[in-house]
């Protein structure tokens, strides 16, 4: 009944994306892969370990969705169902009989289904106004969020899983700064995307901590500056900041970063590069003995 509930689903028994265009299909896909697994335990353990679960739901014109739907999913693409309510975990009702379930042991209490396995979610164009509750809880191994091109409004702010790799927000022309709280919980973070908004200012304590972040993209909003902050995010290499109002740059923390090779600010207020040949001459780890510098791009 789950496998019919779900014609968008797709399961593939080796090591493959599956797609499929049907419900017959995706079911005949999902049971080929229960009847192998059935025919020799040991190699299903091993085929579980590499199952790859994709479910496409972009552009279908969905107005609610349970997240719990999700169970066993790798990669969910929910974008552009404009004005979706997405229902997580935690914003879900309590199950039927939820009181009497207290007066039994928890291991009788009905489960819901787990979201362990999805790694990548899609929220692009749905129209959302915040972002979805619950996500920490109900996610906790997720490392790709798209939130991008939606209606987020004033701070962006959240409950979001700590195993997040890649944050993308941009195009949310509505908010105007970043929650500080929500991001210094994100020690994984390696790319965050922000660009075209109309965000004012920068969480800079919390930017500090984010010491693995390696692309930072700001263009297009109403920065007046970057946080000096910034010289704390050793592994940052791309910082694109163009089209915004900053009057001038953090030049001499910007030096300290080792790896930084891109740093864009075009189309800003910037009156004075005191500072620049520091950040020019700064040594990089991949400079070799003959060529030391940090490589910087003109790029506009």
């Amino acid at each position: 009944a789950e496998r019919l509930a779900r014609p968008w689903l797709s399961k593939d028994a080796g090591n493959r994306i599956a797609t499929v265009d049907s419900a017959a299909a995706a079911l005949a896909a999902m049971t080929s892969s229960s009847t192998s697994s059935s025919s020799s335990s040991s190699s299903s353990s091993s085929r579980a370990s590499a199952l790859v679960v994709v479910a496409n739901l972009s552009d279908k014109g969905l107005r609610s969705f349970e997240l719990t739907e999700l169970a066993g999913v790798t990669s969910a693409d929910l974008s552009g169902n404009e004005g979706l309510d997405l229902a997580t975990v935690d914003s879900l009702p309590p199950p039927p009989l939820s009181r009497l379930l207290l007066l039994l042991p928890s291991p009788l209490w009905p489960s819901r289904p787990s979201l362990a396995s999805l790694r990548s979610l899609g929220l692009s164009r749905c129209a959302l106004r915040s972002v979805p509750r619950g996500l920490a809880g109900a996610c906790p191994n997720l490392s790709d969020l798209d939130l991008s091109h939606n209606e987020l409004e004033g701070a962006f702010k959240g409950d979001l899983p700590k195993s997040l790799l890649r944050l993308n927000a941009q195009g949310n022309r509505k908010l105007t700064s970043v929650d500080g709280e929500t991001l210094a919980p994100l020690p994984n973070l390696i790319l965050l995307g922000l660009k075209s908004c109309s965000l004012e200012s920068l969480p800079g304590p919390a930017l500090g901590k984010l010491t693995r972040l390696r692309e930072l993209y700001v263009t297009d909003n109403r920065l007046r500056e970057l946080p000096r902050e910034l010289g704390l995010c050793t592994s940052l290499v791309k910082l694109q900041a163009s089209f915004n109002l900053l009057e001038s740059l953090p030049l001499a923390e910007l030096a300290g970063l080792p790896r930084l090779e891109m740093l864009r600010a075009a189309a800003c207020r910037i009156s004075s590069l005191a500072g620049l040949g520091e950040l020019l001459v700064a040594p990089s780890p991949s400079s070799s003995s003959s060529n030391k510098g940090k490589k910087v791009k003109d790029e506009g």
